[in-house]
């Protein structure tokens, strides 16, 4: 038999599960859901510094309103504001969750985590020449997927897109 197929499918598994329940609960007549698998993605190592991901993992697209990034210790909901509208945003309605905030240009570019306050954000994004700023929220990889399809209302609802 062949170990390391198996090991990859003992991985990949429980992946493919959640994106398919997440995708399912996406199916309505308010959102256009669309499934890929996608490689080339970045995460951070222990240093802070960002590497590229080679392998993929299930992304599901919602039109115009935000990608859902199923991986492997974590789902992100990604998403993008105007400039204007991010330099105006409260961020009060996501407080409770982790984000990070980025260049949509020069991604890898951090204008917010978690070690900084929402002044520093302001700051940094008045201080870019971006026109759109990306967002990235955090959920636990066994959120409940209509957490996140509330979440994702609530983005659509205050301006966000993608």
């Amino acid at each position: 038999m062949n170990t390391e197929r198996e090991n990859l499918n003992k991985i990949y598994y429980p992946i493919h599960i959640k994106a398919f329940e997440i995708l399912a609960r996406f199916q309505c007549r308010i959102f256009e859901p669309e499934l890929g698998w996608y490689n080339g993605h970045y995460s951070k190592d222990e240093n802070g510094q960002y590497q590229t991901d080679y392998f993929p993992i299930p992304v599901i697209s919602v039109k115009g309103c935000c990608d859902i990034e199923i991986g492997f210790e974590q789902i992100t909901v990604s998403a993008k504001l105007k400039r204007e509208d991010a330099l105006s945003y409260s961020f009060d309605d996501v407080k409770d969750t982790p984000f990070e905030a980025y260049g949509a240009e020069d991604y890898l570019a951090d204008y917010y985590n978690s070690d900084m306050t929402v002044e520093q954000l302001y700051e940094n994004i008045k201080n870019s020449d971006e026109k759109e700023i990306g967002f990235s929220f955090v959920f636990d990889h066994d959120s409940d997927k209509d957490i996140l399809f509330d979440f994702a209302k609530l983005l659509r609802r205050k301006g966000f897109y993608y």
